[in-house]
């Protein structure tokens, strides 16, 4: 009897130990940021600044970048973020106090998308490690050339 007791306890005890073990280092936390965006069209390009105005500094390489008409439209792009960084051109991370502009072409696989200066587009930052959403809105265009 005294042995049954001994390895229920044991297998118990290994169960508990497996579940600690096996929990750690699988949770990534998401860095704080604010961010902030405004958009523009020049000829068949959305211009698309992203200010960094406090929190962490991010690994550019752990960023994706997804951009759609608002209101659930055509999606514009679904890329790295940095895919299309024309300003600076060698960032490797985006930090407090920064802008980052993504050249984004309009034409897309399914055809070109038009934005007017009446337009919105949805602009969402995944960081990827933790698949978390650093930053989501919709931005108004401010002007179209």
């Amino acid at each position: 009897m005294g042995t049954i007791l001994l390895i229920a306890v044991t297998v118990a005890l290994a169960a508990v130990v497996a579940t600690l073990v096996g929990g750690l280092g699988t949770t990534v936390i998401p860095p704080s940021v604010t961010l902030s965006a405004t958009a523009r069209v020049e000829g068949n390009n959305l211009i698309l600044t992203l200010t960094h105005g406090q929190g962490a500094t991010i690994n550019i390489t752990d960023l994706r970048l997804v951009v759609s008409v608002a209101d659930g439209g055509a999606p514009i792009c679904d890329n790295a973020f940095g895919d299309y960084l024309v300003q600076p051109t060698s960032a490797t991370s985006i930090s407090v106090g920064h802008d980052y502009v993504e050249n984004i072409p309009l034409t897309t696989p399914s055809g070109t998308v038009t934005l007017s200066s009446n337009d919105s587009v949805s602009v969402r930052v995944t960081h990827t490690p933790s698949n978390a959403t650093i930053f989501s809105s919709d931005v108004n265009i401010g002007s179209v050339a």
